[in-house]
């Protein structure tokens, strides 16, 4: 396992994922759960996370094993968002 891997996890729901940097470069524009947010490229960081949350089922939120998940998924949202920003694509949702 390298450094960067994070140790599989059934709360994960993301067997395999990385985290870091390397998950930045995984995250890219045709994410389903990014372009479900519907957001412009020019939202601000907060609007994401915020859309983000909101995606979220008040459930799913509060369920306390699932933290280390909803983080990764909040920083995953935030890196498509970066990746579409420097393509510069100006497609919503």
């Amino acid at each position: 396992m390298t450094m960067t891997e994070v140790p599989l996890r059934a709360a994960d729901g993301a067997l395999g994922r990385r985290s870091g940097p390397d998950l930045c470069r995984a995250a890219h524009m045709t994410d389903p759960a990014y372009l479900r947010l519907g957001l412009p490229v020019t939202a601000s960081s907060l609007a994401v996370l915020r859309a983000a949350v909101r995606a979220l089922h008040s459930d799913t939120r509060a369920v306390r094993g699932f933290r280390a998940a909803r983080k990764r998924f909040y920083r995953q949202m935030l890196c498509a968002h970066a990746a579409r920003q420097a393509a510069g694509d100006q497609r919503t949702g």
